[in-house]
């Protein structure tokens, strides 16, 4: 073997150590940067444990006014914006049974994988804003009760969606927005400095816990259990 060839493999193999261990280390700070996505906001529920999910943000559950709920970001790069937003899946279980499925959903752009708004029949009032789409099953639901979640996405910028079930209330909200400048350079959505505060989480979960209680006053009420605290 020359010299020349052998320093070249040498060189080869110092390049890929050290590529390895840059990239090691950079999946080690993206994975920190995300576990403390809910540092400042564990007060907020009750019997609180966020569940790490290696490179994925964490989850987060616990219990609100005796309710379970669950927190699950995600990340909404599909829609037509400029900057990519870090949404919060907020949900409080409550069995209300034969509640008929309602979704109120803020500036559709039908990007909105996360809101299973596309499989119910659209209704349209003209007291509500244009740029509000109400949607339901097919036997309707109470006037009062769509028009309360109406205002709840109307009245606050922050909420994308509110949806009603019989198992119980989910609101998306923002969490965080990236980085503006860096995705503009790279296309890539940097959020390793999101934090969810308490006030915005409580704010949610709040109007998630008075949505709940005017959806089960409609019917008989009955709390799931902790085991059943998964998603809508």
């Amino acid at each position: 073997m020359s010299g020349t060839l052998w320093v070249a493999l040498t060189m080869a193999a110092v390049g890929a150590v050290v590529l390895t261990y840059q990239h090691r280390r950079h999946l080690a700070r993206v994975q920190r940067d995300r576990a403390a996505l809910f540092t400042h906001a564990t007060d907020v529920l009750e019997q609180c444990r966020v569940v790490p999910r290696g490179l994925e943000f964490p989850l987060m559950y616990g219990r609100f006014e005796g309710r379970d709920v669950r927190v699950e970001p995600v990340v909404d790069a599909l829609a037509l914006r400029t900057v990519p937003v870090l949404r919060l899946i907020v949900t409080m279980r409550e069995h209300i049974p034969g509640q008929p499925s309602l979704s109120v959903l803020s500036n559709e752009t039908g990007n909105e994988f996360y809101s299973g708004h596309r499989d119910l029949l659209r209704w349209r009032d003209p007291a509500w804003p244009t740029w509000v789409s109400v949607a339901c099953d097919p036997e309707g639901v109470d006037r009062e009760l769509a028009d309360a979640a109406v205002d709840l996405v109307t009245e606050d910028s922050a909420v994308k969606q509110v949806l009603v079930t019989e198992r119980g209330v989910r609101c998306v909200v923002r969490g965080a927005q990236a980085n503006s400048t860096a995705y503009r350079v790279t296309r890539r959505a940097d959020l390793s400095e999101a934090r969810v505060t308490a006030e915005d989480l409580y704010k949610a979960v709040t109007m998630i816990d008075g949505l709940c209680d005017q959806a089960a006053g409609l019917n008989p009420r009955r709390p799931v259990a902790v085991s059943e605290a998964e998603s809508l």
